[in-house]
């Protein structure tokens, strides 16, 4: 498991924010940034069943 500070920051700012929208201007990144951030964090934490 391999979590960077930027997945971290993301997840922070989505949970303060409480949009994915909000959370990317916050952050000045785009929302597909955002996404897939919060999409590698989670393939992170909750590995694949197969």
């Amino acid at each position: 498991m391999n979590i960077s500070l930027k997945q971290l920051n993301v997840f922070s700012s989505i949970t303060q924010h409480n949009t994915l929208t909000a959370a990317a201007e916050a952050l000045y990144l785009s929302k597909a940034a955002v996404s897939m951030a919060l999409a590698e964090l989670e393939k992170q934490l909750v590995p694949s069943a197969i």
